[in-house]
C-alpha cells in the first residue's frame, strides 16, 4: 500500500497528500487474475468471456482513474493560506475566508464564505451541475483523524473554524 505523504515544511506550513491507495502489487494482481478468468471462461463460453472481458476492462479503467485522482490531490496549509489542488478544481484562500468545518466525522470539509477569485475549475466539472464545489475544500480525502496532523495544523492556524464541531478539543 502507498502511504499518504504528509510533511511539515518548517515555518512555511504543512503539505498533505490524499489518502493511501492500493499499490502496484494490487493492480498487477487484478490484471493477472482478470486475464486468467477471461481465458478460463473463453474455453467454456466465448460469448461470456467477451462480456466478462469488457467488464474487466471497465473496472480496471475505473481503478486506474481513481488511483490517478488520488495521486494528483494535495492540500497545503500555512499560517496565512490554504491551497487545495485536485484534478477537478484548485482553490487558494486565506483563513479569514473559512467559515467552519462542516460534515460529520467521516466527511469533513472546510466551508468558505465566498469563492476566491483565484479558484480554478477543471473542464471536467460543469458549472451548472456542481456550483457548490468551489465553496468547499474537502478534508475527507486526507487523513481525518481528529488527533492527526491535519486537524492539529488547523487548530494551530485557525482554531475558530473548529468551534462547535466534533473536532473541537
Amino acid at each position: 500500500m502507498h502511504t499518504s505523504q504528509n510533511s511539515y515544511t518548517g515555518d512555511t506550513g504543512y503539505l498533505f497528500s490524499a489518502k493511501s491507495t492500493p499499490g502496484r502489487e494490487v493492480y498487477l494482481g487484478l490484471l493477472v487474475g482478470g486475464i486468467v478468468v477471461v481465458m478460463l471462461l473463453g474455453f467454456w463460453s466465448p460469448i461470456l468471456a467477451f462480456f466478462v472481458g469488457w467488464l474487466y476492462v471497465a473496472l480496471t479503467a475505473s481503478f486506474t482513474i481513481l488511483r490517478l485522482y488520488y495521486q494528483q490531490t494535495s492540500l497545503s496549509l500555512t499560517p496565512q493560506l490554504i491551497h487545495y489542488r485536485s484534478p477537478y478544481y484548485e482553490v487558494t484562500t486565506d483563513w479569514t475566508n473559512v467559515r467552519r468545518v462542516t460534515g460529520g466525522l467521516m466527511t469533513p470539509s472546510l466551508l468558505l464564505f465566498q469563492i476566491p477569485p483565484t479558484a480554478r475549475r477543471s473542464r471536467l466539472v460543469r458549472r451548472r451541475r456542481h456550483p457548490w464545489t468551489l465553496y468547499e475544500i474537502p478534508l475527507y480525502e486526507f487523513d481525518c483523524n481528529p488527533d492527526g496532523r491535519l486537524f492539529r495544523a488547523i487548530r494551530q492556524y485557525a482554531p475558530h473554524v473548529l468551534q462547535s464541531t466534533p473536532y473541537a478539543r
